[in-house]
């Protein structure tokens, strides 16, 4: 049987991700076609200097930064309007890369 995604409007929450990184096809104006994107659970600081678990996204799409944080991502105006598919796979190229 295969697994069958569906895009959705609605982001990934950090309970989608069970405590670890997991991989998300993301699809926008800055990928119209869709990318493999590597979400984590992390804490940053907040406003009150407190730590805020937040889900950081690791891009790879050339003309962003490699990371940011899911709150940044509407700051850039290719990455508004978002759609997400996943969790997926790690992908193959990917797991090669760590093993290097």
């Amino acid at each position: 049987m295969t697994d069958v995604h569906t895009w959705t409007d609605t982001p990934p929450v950090l309970e989608d991700l069970n405590g670890r990184p997991q991989y998300f096809w993301l699809r926008s104006g800055a990928c119209p076609s869709g990318a493999v994107v590597c979400l984590n659970p992390g804490v940053r600081l907040g406003p009150n200097g407190k730590g805020l678990a937040e889900i950081s996204v690791e891009l790879g799409l050339r003309g962003y930064p490699e990371f940011l944080w899911m709150s940044e991502l509407s700051s850039y105006p290719q990455l508004k309007n978002r759609q997400w598919c996943g969790p997926i796979a790690r992908p193959a190229e990917m797991a090669s890369e760590a093993n290097r």
